[in-house]
């Protein structure tokens, strides 16, 4: 009688095997292309400029504490954000004038666009697939767009949030499972605009497809958000907010936009742009 192998014990070492040829393959990225530190450093020490002028300015925005009452706050991030230390009030959008809401919409939209151009060149100086150093340029423009569409979306959750009374226990784990399904089905969008040349419905689709591996999509993004996140509060735990709030943030931005983008790439090439003998290549029929 020829052996068996049970269902169970098969899928955990497919688990296994596609979670480390993943990480596999970022690390070995990191290593032939580890100059990308660099641009994360200059666009971390541009975020951290953004973020004393946010705080500098007439606008209601603070320094986010941390902990955060004492707790470790869980991030789920879409793309990596520039300004992770920053923390907008919700009474932002109320009763604004019109110039100062165009400045406040010019200045998202200069960190939306820093944001998109050096993840789109990380994506694409990461990837084997590709030559060059910047990607064509509708690709970015997609990007920005995505990314701008993200901080548009925080923005309205800030008006939601101050239009409504203090949510319960049970809704605020509903938003959470919510926000995390959405950024589990959008993780490869980014990869599919760059990486893979399509157009955003397009992409969104694709990612939605290629979204199959929900718990490891939600790993990779828990981790990086929360790594992110302490690497923000580590500059401020020797007690000088102002300057540790910068260093915070060039050292999330500089470690959390890095490994986002060489798994972003990774996960592309092992789950999309599937190779001979990849441990993810699925089995065909005959």
């Amino acid at each position: 009688m020829a052996p068996t192998v049970s269902t169970a014990t098969a899928d955990e070492t497919e688990t296994s095997e596609t979670r480390s040829s993943v990480l596999r393959t970022a690390v070995d990225l990191l290593r032939a292309q580890l100059w990308l530190v660099v641009p994360f450093f200059l666009v971390g020490v541009l975020g951290a400029a953004s973020s004393r002028a946010r705080v500098d300015s007439p606008y209601p925005t603070a320094f986010s504490p941390f902990p955060q009452r004492g707790v470790i706050s869980v991030q789920v991030p879409f793309v990596p954000p520039l300004e992770p230390a920053v923390e907008f009030s919700p009474a932002l959008l109320l009763g604004i004038r019109l110039e100062s809401f165009l400045v406040l919409l010019g200045w998202q939209a200069v960190i939306a666009f820093m944001t998109a151009v050096v993840l789109a060149i990380a994506l694409w100086t990461v990837s084997p697939e590709t030559t060059g150093v910047v990607p064509p340029l509708p690709r970015i423009g997609w990007l920005f767009g995505y990314v701008f569409a993200v901080q548009s979306g925080s923005f309205a959750l800030l008006f939601v949030s101050r239009s409504t009374v203090r949510p319960s226990i049970l809704a605020v784990m509903t938003f959470v499972i919510i926000v995390l399904a959405v950024a589990i089905a959008l993780f490869l969008f980014p990869a599919f605009l760059v990486l893979g040349g399509l157009g955003p419905v397009d992409a969104l689709l694709e990612s939605v497809v290629h979204a199959s591996r929900p718990i490891r999509i939600a790993g990779f993004l828990l981790a990086i958000g929360t790594l992110g996140y302490v690497l923000t509060g580590v500059g401020q735990l020797p007690h000088w907010p102002t300057d540790g709030i910068v260093v915070g943030t060039i050292a999330s931005v500089t470690v959390a936009w890095t490994l986002y983008a060489a798994i972003l790439a990774a996960a592309y090439l092992c789950w999309v742009d599937r190779r001979p003998g990849d441990p993810d290549e699925p089995a065909r029929a005959g």
